[in-house]
This record gives structure tokens, C-alpha cells and sequence, in this order.
């Protein structure tokens, strides 16, 4: 509420931020405009006429936010002032109207004039402005939210005009009571232990002191942030004291009313890869004929209420590799903020080689939209029967540093805002010899690095455009000029897929430099559903080593994919197809992926 009146009853609605329209004001004051209260016959009329404005005027201010200020004011003027001022008046251009005198504040206790005058935009000389009018108002009930004050209000009034043509008003300040915050209470919790919400939200069980309003929105942005939070439906304030028997409500309960999510999640993808795509890359296979991909995500969130998380994923890239992980988040360890992350994953890749890796992380959230991770792991490579001549067998150490912005208006179906991921590992590899490869240098040291941007623009009502840019990079002391020089497959980047480079089967590509840009244009159809349109453009480089020739290849190409997908939700779940096309392919050879996601 940004100028009306808000009741001290027992259910006090914190208004400004926390409200998307404000509520009308529920008591008008009389006040006098002008000094012809002493005109005989016309001084009834004349109170008449200013009881009638007033009230225009404050309905007007609170169902069009004070955008109609101006003009009201005019009539205001052109009623109470004496005929031949109030022809001046409306003859004049109210946009070229200067301010006379420094704006008069009336009804201030707790701070100075002089304190509340610094945060006026308008001052004597200057053009009158609605909008600065709204922003200093602002700021003024700003700074009284931010010292205790959760009711004030300012209201502008005494709106005349002077000899000189200049405007001329006054800002009358209802302070309210100074709340104190003497306990904060949560409700509609249904699964989720109140201890947990309270932890999440940084509210101390006992006082929050002085009400502020900025410290309530940080507390709602954090629990906003919660993947088994839903929505906040309402925040109020609800005073201790009664006062109908003549106390103020100086101490006050702080309720927030929370909407839980369902726990867990299911997420299904079914791919298929037609004749012409199969095994592009691994002819060691001999199969021709297209094949059906599979990926599986289960989530289980919120453990008995604890704000504990599982995570498994599964996936099928081909009839012969396969992919697995697990991994578990602990939040406040030790009644700490950080948030242990802790992971295992094994890659199966045909026959050439398995890939098994461990990973413990601590994840810090010192901002609501910032978040940054460390991480340590240790990952081992055993070649298959297909890879034992020119991959070794290798164990390696590594840690890094990960990077979140995250500006999103919406986690699941955005329509404008910045995402942005930065990743640097550094790791330290050990080469064993086997009895088919003897490898050139039995330590290896490399730094990995990794960008992902997203940027969400709005162009017409529910539609926005998505532009997103993903960066990898490696620098490695197995990469050099010699014919020995290749860095082993497992090692590289992927690209191709339908996280990536659309279009083209999972992993398709590799390379120790790698990049893609995706561009899609939304239709909005719902809140979680939409339609739309894409093309991916991707980049990859590596160097290759050939057995038979003993000779070092570069190996680059540049692909494009285009297509089309929709998600829609359903009381089944969140349903989705995308159909891909690569570059130079028929319409025929496309690649389809349907899923569907589901909360349980």
C-alpha cells in the first residue's frame, strides 16, 4: 500500500512489498485547501466541495497509484479558489507548473523535517512531476518501514497556487506505532519441519526487534528459493495489543502463510534416433538400424520434512553405453549455512572404456540470487576391451570453484532475466601402462573451464526470446604437437543432444574446446507450458591421434540444428516433445524426444 490508510486491526496486511495493489484507504481526514471558509453563503457549499474532491482524490490515488494526481488537484483549485485565480489556473500548462516554496511537512515525530526533506526529489524551482511526486513519497515511507513503522502515511494536501503562478502543497506525515516484531509464526506447513523454514528464512523463533522491511523480503526471497515451497499466499501482522481498549499495537506476531510443493519427481525422456544417425561416431558396433535413447530423473526433495534431497539419474545414449549418478544434499551441516553436496557417477561408454567418479562439494548461498560452490573429487578411467590400445588406465584428483547468478522472473518457464554459471577445475592425473599402451607421461596436470549464459527477453504479451551462449575449454600438458599429443576421449567435452546441440544424437561430438549458442522464441501458454521454436549452432575442436599412421589430426567442425518443441502441464505431469534436424538433413531424419515430468 503505497498511500493509503493501513488499519491498526488485529489482521494488519504489511502493504508496500508485499502487496501487488494497494488497498483503499479507510479514513479521509478534513482538511482545508484554501482561506475562503468565511465566504457567507458559499461556506457550505465550499465544505461540501472540499469533502467531495478529497474523496475523489484519494480513490483516485489508490486505484490508479497517484497517476491522476495532478488533475485533480486542478479541479481542487478551480472549486475553492476565487474566479479569476481559477481561470489563471486552468489556463496555465499543469507540466510547466514550478514549485514555489521547500515542500511543508506536517505530522513528523520521529524524524527531523530536515531528514525527511533529503529524501524529496522535488524541490523549489522545479517543474512539478507526478512521478517524482510518487517517488518521494516512496522513499519517505521507505524510511519509516525500514525504522519500525509499518503503517505510516503520507498524504499531499493544501495543493494552491501562488500569486506567482507556482504550485505550492504540503506533505502530512501519519507516523502510526513503532512495531515491534515479538514473534514470527508460520502456518500452512504441511510436511516440512517449522524448525526448517525458520533456519531457511534467517527469522530468529523469539524477535525479529524493530520491524523492517527489507529484512521481511529478504526472509521471503529466501523461502521463495526453496524447490518444496510453492508460494507465499499471504504476510501479516497481527497486533498483541487490543486496540479498541485503547492500547496501540506496539508489539505485533509476524504470520507468514506458505503453499508446499509435492516432494518428489519423476522425469522421463524417450528418444529416438533414426538409420541414417546411428552410430556416427562408433562404427565398432556395425549397427545400422535406428534405436530408442531413455533418460530417467528421479527427485526425492524435503526427507521427512528435513529439506534433505536424493537425486538419481539414468540414461541410455545408445544400445551399448549408459550413464548413472547419485547424489545427496545435506543443508546446514552442522547447523552451519553451507550445504554439503555429496555425488557418485559411473559412465559405461560401449567397450571402450568405464568412467567412475566421486565428488564432495560445499555450496554457500551469501545472497539471495548469488550462490558459489567448492568442490573436491576423485575420478577413475579403466579402458574396455575396445579402448585398451590407446587409452590408459588413469587415476585423477581435482577441485574447483563454481559460480551462480541466477535473475530469473521464473525457474521453470522464465520469461525474462539472466542466468549466468562459471566453472574452474583444476585437476592432477596419474597414467598407469597396461600391457597394451605404455603412455608418454605418467603425471598430468589440466584446468578445466566452463561458461553458461542465458538471457530471457520479453518481446510481446506472454512471448519472450532466449539467447543462450555455453563456452568449455581445457588447457592440459597432454595436449601438444608431438604425435603423442591427444588428450583420451574421456577427458573431453560432448556436445550433441538434447541439452546442447539439438538435432543430432547424445555426446555426437567431442572436443577439448567446445561451444554452442541456443536461440528460442517462446509462446507463453501457460505457467508452466509453452511452444517453441529453436536453432542451435555448435563448435568443437580436438586433437586426434591416428594408431596406424602415428600422426597427430586436427579435428573441428561447425553444426547447425533446428526444430520445434512444447511443454505443456497436465494433471499427469508436465509433458514434452522437441523434434530436432540436423544440418543437411531431411525432414524425415529428425530427432524426437518426448518426456514427461511429474511431481508425486
Amino acid at each position: 500500500m503505497k498511500n493509503g490508510r493501513r488499519p491498526y486491526g488485529r489482521s494488519l496486511l504489511v502493504g508496500r512489498a508485499l502487496q501487488d495493489e494497494p488497498s483503499p484507504p479507510t479514513k479521509a481526514r478534513s482538511q482545508g485547501f484554501t482561506p475562503w471558509h468565511s465566504l457567507g453563503a458559499y461556506a457550505e457549499l465550499i465544505k461540501k466541495t472540499q469533502k467531495f474532491v478529497m474523496e475523489i482524490k484519494l480513490k483516485t490515488m489508490s486505484m490508479m497509484k497517484r497517476s491522476s494526481l495532478i488533475l485533480i488537484s486542478i479541479l481542487q483549485l478551480y472549486f475553492l479558489t476565487p474566479p479569476a485565480l481559477a481561470d489563471k489556473v486552468v489556463n496555465k500548462t499543469y507540466s510547466n507548473i514550478q514549485i514555489s516554496n521547500p515542500i511543508e511537512i506536517e505530522g513528523n515525530r520521529f524524524f527531523q523535517k530536515q531528514e525527511l526533506l533529503s529524501h524529496i526529489m522535488l524541490k523549489p524551482g522545479l517543474t512539478y512531476s507526478d512521478d517524482l511526486l510518487e517517488k518521494s513519497i516512496d522513499r519517505i515511507l521507505m524510511l519509516y518501514d525500514e525504522n519500525g513503522f509499518p503503517y505510516c502515511e503520507v498524504l499531499p494536501s493544501d495543493f494552491r497556487i501562488t500569486d506567482e503562478g507556482k504550485l505550492s502543497f504540503s506533505l502530512e506525515v501519519d507516523e502510526g506505532p513503532r512495531v515491534k516484531i515479538n514473534k514470527i509464526e508460520f502456518e500452512g506447513l504441511k510436511n516440512t519441519k517449522e524448525k526448517v523454514i525458520r533456519r531457511e528464512s534467517r527469522l530468529q523463533r523469539d524477535s525479529l526487534g524493530f520491524f523492517s522491511q527489507s529484512k521481511v523480503n529478504k526472509s521471503l526471497e529466501r523461502l521463495r528459493k526453496l524447490s518444496y515451497i510453492k508460494d507465499i499466499e499471504e504476510v501479516s501482522l497481527l497486533a498483541e495489543n487490543d486496540p479498541i481498549r485503547g492500547l496501540s499495537p506496539e508489539t505485533a506476531v509476524l504470520k507468514i502463510t506458505l503453499t508446499e510443493r509435492r516432494n518428489n519427481s519423476f522425469t522421463g525422456i524417450l528418444g529416438y534416433v533414426p538409420s541414417a544417425r546411428a552410430f556416427r561416431t562408433s562404427p565398432s558396433s556395425g549397427n545400422r538400424n535406428g534405436y530408442l535413447t531413455g533418460k530417467i530423473d528421479l527427485v526425492f526433495d524435503n526427507i521427512f520434512g528435513t529439506g534433505r534431497r536424493v537425486d538419481l539419474n539414468w540414461y541410455k545414449k545408445d544400445p551399448y553405453s549408459s550413464y548413472f549418478a547419485f547424489s545427496y544434499r545435506e543443508p546446514w551441516i552442522l547447523g552451519l549455512p553451507p550445504t554439503l553436496e555429496l555425488g557418485i557417477s559411473q559412465t559405461d561408454y560401449d567397450s571402450t572404456y568405464l568412467q567412475i567418479s566421486i565428488t564432495a562439494g560445499l555450496l554457500f548461498n551469501p545472497l539471495e540470487k548469488i550462490s558459489w560452490k567448492a568442490e573436491v573429487g576423485w575420478e577413475k578411467v579403466v579402458p574396455g576391451s575396445a579402448g585398451r590400445a590407446y587409452l590408459p588406465h588413469s587415476r585423477k584428483y581435482k577441485a574447483g570453484m563454481n559460480l551462480t547468478i541466477n535473475l530469473l522472473d521464473d525457474l521453470s518457464n522464465p520469461r525474462k532475466g539472466l542466468f549466468h554459471q562459471t566453472q574452474v577445475t583444476y585437476g592432477r592425473k596419474r597414467n598407469y601402462s597396461t600391457a597394451d599402451d605404455t603412455p608418454n607421461k605418467e603425471v598430468i596436470y589440466d584446468t578445466k573451464f566452463s561458461l553458461d549464459l542465458e538471457h530471457f527477453l520479453p518481446t510481446f504479451s506472454k512471448q519472450t526470446f532466449m539467447t543462450g551462449i555455453h563456452l568449455r575449454g581445457m588447457t592440459t600438458d597432454e595436449e601438444s604437437d608431438d604425435p603423442s599429443g591427444s588428450v583420451p576421449f574421456p577427458e573431453q567435452f560432448k556436445l550433441g543432444g538434447i541439452n546442447s546441440l539439438r538435432g543430432y544424437r547424445e555426446e555426437e561430438f567431442s572436443g577439448t574446446k567446445v561451444a554452442w549458442t541456443n536461440l528460442e522464441y517462446r509462446f507463453l501458454l501457460g505457467l508452466e507450458s509453452r511452444f517453441f521454436i529453436f536453432a542451435d549452432y555448435g563448435y568443437f575442436f580436438r586433437q586426434a591421434r591416428s594408431i596406424e599412421e602415428k600422426i597427430l589430426r586436427k579435428i573441428s567442425g561447425k553444426k547447425l540444428g533446428y526444430g520445434f518443441g512444447i511443454r505443456i502441464d497436465s494433471r499427469a505431469g508436465l509433458f514434452g516433445i522437441d523434434y530436432g534436424i540436423g544440418e543437411k538433413d531431411r525432414f524425415s531424419e529428425g530427432k524426437i524426444h518426448l518426456g514427461i515430468a511429474n511431481r508425486f
